[in-house]
């Protein structure tokens, strides 16, 4: 489990290419020489890691609710188009923090799997946040996700030029505009 949630934190923060096993495996306190009694391979540490990432937000993204206590669509799009959730993505979402590791995996991998059901996850979670018919919940939580990631990416990549910050503004303007209907 220590590999796993070093290894999570380290692909979040760095992306998976850009973390060797030794990485993996110092940061966990742990001898490089170690990591083959325990994985197959660097793939199968990483599906696992990105499993374990969505276990790791899914349980902050249990507290963010709104003044009543509730579990509504602003504090998500508060908390998760936040400088502070932008700023770390170590300890972030893994759908925003490893779209680009996935999109490069092999379709069907462990990874891309693991990925896709965590996905689905947060889009079901999302749906019970939505105020709205049955039928905008069925079919307006993979949209308002898109969103959320696409403009926590761009936020992250272009952190410290102005625009970074007005893209996490605009992002929470449109979403609660729209959720506010």
């Amino acid at each position: 489990m220590k590999i796993v949630n070093r290894a999570s934190y380290l692909f979040r923060e760095k992306g998976i290419e850009n973390v060797t096993v030794a990485d993996v495996m110092h940061g966990a306190s742990m001898t490089h020489g170690g990591f083959y009694k325990h994985f197959a391979s660097k793939a199968t540490l990483a599906a696992e890691a990105c499993a374990g990432a969505y276990g790791q937000v899914e349980e902050v993204r249990t507290t963010w609710k709104d003044k009543e206590g509730r579990r509504t669509l602003e504090p998500f799009i508060d908390n998760y188009l936040s400088a502070l959730h932008r700023d770390n993505p170590g300890h972030g979402c893994p759908i925003a923090a490893l779209a680009g590791d996935v999109a490069r995996a092999a379709e069907n991998s462990q990874l891309q799997a693991e990925y896709v059901h965590g996905l689905k996850a947060v889009a079901a979670e999302l749906s019970t946040c939505i105020e709205q018919s049955d039928r905008a919940k069925e079919h307006l939580p993979l949209g308002i996700l898109a969103t959320l990631v696409g403009a926590l990416v761009i936020a992250r990549a272009t952190k410290g030029n102005s625009i970074s910050e007005q893209v996490l503004v605009d992002a929470v303007s449109l979403l609660k505009d729209f959720s506010s209907n």
